[in-house]
């Protein structure tokens, strides 16, 4: 069978490593597989070996035959997000091919096309046909557009139950949570040696946070900062260390309160995370429980349990599927004061830092395993098939 995954974004992006990571496990499994990225983004992953070809979408319309051998087009074209330049390039792919079409849902991508536009969805759709289009960017969600994607699709998989919202009725779906690169990340000892160059002493706490800072998660992410704040003033000392890019000025005008306790490492090669994660103590995964919470799942916590370190997340997305104080430690709400105590809690109790530790082991061997997802993919292609 012929899979073409299209992406919104660079094959060197969250989405994209969730696609590299399936798509290695369908090329095991006998498929034919390849990676439609927007012009002149990536086309070499930074994750790991691939075993698939990744062409930029002018590419993939101008090949002749795309995949080689009996048929020349794709079965599936399995499309990260129905975001408007994923549709826009799907519907000129249906002029040149026929295929089942999968839809994949990573996000409440109306909630986040409101929280772009400054409008609610009512506000959008209430506008003229041409002041819409030119509102809404080739990036986000078209609330028209859009919908009338999702009612096209064969079938769609999303990244957590609470996106079944967002399906029709009558189209077949399945939840496909995100994988961990398991050549990369695997239980680890605390890594002393990256701990020493920042002159880091053995005994004080480490938190990591990997991952950009935009629009809609601007606020959560300040709230951890808020908490290592708080953890250093209360007598525990804390050093996060970040990756990422900011997109947003999260911290105001005067970020004098926190720069002694961050150390930003900026934009790292992907296989470097996983060394720099191995730094840390514990795992913290901020959010509210909210519109844009519910309806995702961080691609970083399949990492964060897989690297072997007990992970303090809020009950909504994965943390309705944990078992608190045993595979995680859920919040209510993990905002700053409630991360704050949390971690002082898991630090003072060495029983409850080993359990949630080896929970978090357990917790990624049964649910975060490349073959077994692979199966359950490969399966939903073959129910969409005559």
């Amino acid at each position: 069978m012929n899979i073409l995954f299209v992406t919104h974004s660079s094959i060197n992006s969250n989405s994209g490593y969730h696609i590299h990571n399936y798509a290695n496990e369908l090329v095991k499994l006998g498929f034919n597989c390849i990676v439609a990225v927007p012009p002149e983004q990536e086309t070499v992953s930074d994750s790991s070996a691939a075993d698939y070809l990744v062409l930029n979408y002018n590419a993939v319309l101008q090949r002749n035959a795309l995949f080689s051998g009996q048929g020349s087009g794709p079965d599936i074209v399995h499309v990260w997000t129905p975001r408007e330049t994923v549709r826009r390039f799907t519907m000129q792919l249906g002029e040149k091919y026929s295929f089942k079409l999968v839809i994949h849902l990573e996000d409440n991508e109306e909630h986040l096309c409101e929280v772009f536009t400054q409008r609610s969805l009512k506000q959008l759709l209430r506008l003229n046909p041409v002041q819409l289009d030119n509102l809404i960017p080739p990036t986000l969600f078209h609330p028209v557009y859009g919908r009338q994607f999702l009612q096209q699709a064969d079938g769609v998989s999303i990244i957590i139950d609470a996106l079944s919202e967002f399906v029709p009725a009558t189209t077949p779906h399945v939840t496909l949570w995100a994988l961990a690169n398991e050549q990369l990340f695997f239980q680890r000892p605390l890594n002393i040696k990256l701990r020493r160059k920042y002159d880091i002493p053995d005994e004080q706490m480490v938190l990591v946070y990997s991952g950009n800072v935009h629009v809609a998660n601007a606020r959560e992410v300040r709230s951890l900062y808020i908490a290592v704040a708080l953890l250093n003033r209360e007598g525990l000392p804390t050093t996060l260390f970040r990756t990422g890019q900011d997109y947003v000025d999260f911290l105001g005008s005067n970020p004098d309160w926190i720069q002694g306790y961050v150390k930003n490492l900026g934009v790292v090669r992907y296989q470097d995370i996983p060394q720099i994660m191995a730094a840390a103590n514990i795992f913290v995964q901020p959010g509210l429980v909210d519109n844009f919470n519910n309806y995702r799942l961080p691609s970083k916590l399949p990492e964060f349990f897989a690297i072997g370190r007990p992970v303090v997340l809020p009950a909504t997305n994965l943390g309705l599927c944990l078992r608190h104080l045993s595979e995680a430690y859920v919040l209510p709400q993990a905002d700053a004061v409630h991360i704050a105590d949390a971690v002082k809690l898991i630090r003072q109790d060495l029983s409850l830092y080993q359990r949630l530790q080896q929970g978090a082991v357990e917790f990624a061997a049964t649910h975060f395993s490349g073959r077994q997802l692979g199966h359950k993919l490969a399966e939903f292609y073959r129910s969409l098939m005559p």
